[in-house]
């Protein structure tokens, strides 16, 4: 503690007070400056790479994998997450991890590509998705509107969806718009050719529920150009299947109808959870009937 200061001016010499300094003002930043000093305040490097640590509580998430850099006090929690307390931070890599972890494990699943015309997604597609999912499965389907069998490959690019996806199963539901035309034999190559396209995989030709009284017979030329494809024929329920206000593609309630009956067609015999396309080989690999 110091003592009083001396008087420099003799006795009767005035006082002379000194005048604190007036404080200078505090500078406010713009919410761009500040935003920006934010970011530059919170950069880490990480192995050679700029990684952002982000502030807790904010939306904002970047990958921020290995070793960090940065001010404060560092813990890592059960979780993995780096906290980085003096700042409030949290470095999330384990998030990019588990997105890596589940991309890969999604694209090992084996695929089920189910494909046709509209009838695929008139409640059929729908009640079997999450079926085939439930096994372990990776159920892509895809309903071309206006789908013949001469038309089907080009519209959906069919040959190269079978090489790139490379599936398990294939599922095949074409023909409805094909029932009643004058001479169905002229359309029998096109049915050749899509048994043809998906039978390097192993496959299934599910026919639509039969919608009409004048079928002229494409459903018997599908059948016979269906093997070494399996067949799923729903004609048995066709007339109990609900149908829509047009008279020909099922409600919801008669999509899942008939998704019951295929699913119990193709489970039938199997144990509860079996995998329907492990105990059936691509069927380019067993041996067709003679065609007529």
């Amino acid at each position: 503690r110091r003592g009083p200061a001396p008087d420099l001016g003799g006795a009767h010499s005035p006082s002379v007070a000194v005048q604190p300094q007036a404080a200078e003002p505090r500078r406010t930043l713009a919410p761009e400056a500040r935003e920006a000093k934010s970011r530059a305040r919170h950069r880490a490097v990480s192995g050679g790479r700029e990684s952002l640590l982000v502030q807790c509580g904010s939306q904002k998430i970047a990958d921020a994998p290995g070793q960090y850099v940065t001010m404060g006090t560092m813990q890592r929690s059960s979780s993995g997450l780096l906290v980085v307390g003096a700042l409030g931070l949290l470095a999330v890599p384990a998030l990019a991890d588990k997105a890596r972890d589940d991309k890969a494990r999604e694209e090992k699943k084996p695929v089920v590509l189910h494909v046709g015309d509209s009838f695929v997604g008139a409640g059929f597609a729908q009640a079997l998705k999450p079926r085939f999912e439930e096994l372990g499965a990776k159920y892509i389907s895809i309903a071309q509107t206006s789908g013949y069998t001469t038309t089907l490959p080009r519209q959906i690019n069919l040959e190269d969806k079978v090489k790139t996806l490379k599936p398990a199963l294939i599922i095949l539901t074409i023909g409805s718009n094909e029932m009643a035309m004058p001479v169905p034999e002229d359309h029998a190559h096109a049915a050749r050719n899509l048994t043809r396209l998906i039978s390097q995989s192993s496959c299934i030709w599910a026919l639509p529920p039969r919608w009409t009284d004048k079928e002229t017979g494409f459903r018997q030329i599908m059948k016979r150009e269906a093997p070494p494809c399996r067949i799923h024929d729903p004609e048995e329920i066709a007339s109990q299947i609900p149908r829509m206000a047009d008279k020909i593609h099922p409600t919801p309630k008669g999509g899942r109808m008939w998704a019951d009956h295929f699913w119990a067609w193709l489970m039938e015999g199997k144990p509860k959870g079996a995998k329907p396309w492990e105990d059936m080989p691509p069927a380019a690999s067993a041996s067709a009937p003679p065609r007529n």
